[in-house]
């Protein structure tokens, strides 16, 4: 089921140099797009946010950090080594699962959602096509995005969880 996806997917690729192009920016460059929409809000907003943005940026490395330990402990070959695919450009033969990309992506667009729903939604639309661009030019295979959608939530829900259980500590709580 997963490679008769991936297949369906992959072999839309190579019918329209336009699609493909967009494909191949958004698979190489498309986890920049995150770092200029946190950067741009870190910049332009008071202190409260910009300690936000940080957490999220934090959360944002210690999914991609995961992600690349998960791949190394569960060793999935990429589809361009196991099967005929059409690659639209290289890419190192490390572990497919989960994708870092999607995986950085979506804990970067949930903690988005998080502090403004707006932007959130813009970010989760683009995570989702950044995903598909991952499989479009053939460097993962779906469970390899899902797993990515998967953790960045996971991270994400952590994230939140902890600020507001450890991190929300009252001033009279401190006091003796």
């Amino acid at each position: 089921m997963d490679y008769t996806l991936f297949q369906v997917i992959n072999n839309l690729s190579g019918h329209n140099i336009i699609i493909d192009r967009l494909m191949i920016a958004i698979s190489k460059y498309g986890i920049f797009f995150y770092g200029l929409m946190l950067l741009a809000i870190f910049l332009t907003s008071q202190k409260r946010v910009k300690i936000e943005i940080f957490k999220i940026g934090f959360a944002g490395l210690i999914a991609v950090g995961l992600a690349g330990l998960i791949s190394k402990i569960y060793y999935r070959p990429r589809p361009f080594i196991s099967h005929k695919v059409h690659l639209l450009y290289p890419h190192q033969p490390d572990g497919s699962f989960p994708s870092d990309h999607v995986t950085g992506g979506f804990t970067l667009a949930l903690g988005l959602y998080s502090l403004s729903p707006s932007l959130g939604r813009i970010a989760i639309v683009y995570s989702i096509i950044m995903a598909f661009s991952r499989i479009y030019v053939g460097h993962h295979y779906p469970t390899d995005v899902v797993g990515g959608i998967l953790l960045g939530a996971l991270i994400n829900f952590l994230r939140l969880y902890f600020e507001k259980n450890f991190l929300s500590i009252k001033r009279r709580d401190l006091q003796c």
